[in-house]
């Protein structure tokens, strides 16, 4: 789930569709919050990314802020995501094998 840090209505929708997601989704689903535009975060513009940050950390979720247009932690981003989605299918891989 993404979002735009320097708006909090976004988060906002994302908190939304997370429990949405949590009533809906596998047990399994591995959560990734990213919060975005963080080159426009500044001292006079404050970001919503603390009030994300504890969110994941109380729905256990992988929580990383990135700059899409400068790149930065795009990268790590992408490298968590496959990981999670290798795991995912190594626990659904032994449960297949497992009946």
């Amino acid at each position: 789930m993404i979002f735009d840090l320097t708006r909090e209505k976004t988060f906002d929708v994302v908190k939304k569709f997370y429990a949405d997601l949590r009533e809906n989704a596998d047990k399994n689903c591995i959560g990734f919050l990213v919060g975005n535009k963080l080159d426009l975060v500044s001292i006079n513009k404050p970001s919503c990314g603390v009030n994300a940050k504890a969110f994941a950390d109380q729905n256990s979720l992988k929580y990383l802020e990135i700059s899409a247009r400068l790149g930065s932690s795009v990268t790590e981003a992408l490298e968590i995501l496959v990981k999670g989605i290798i795991k995912l299918i190594n626990y659904f891989k032994k449960s297949i094998n497992v009946h």
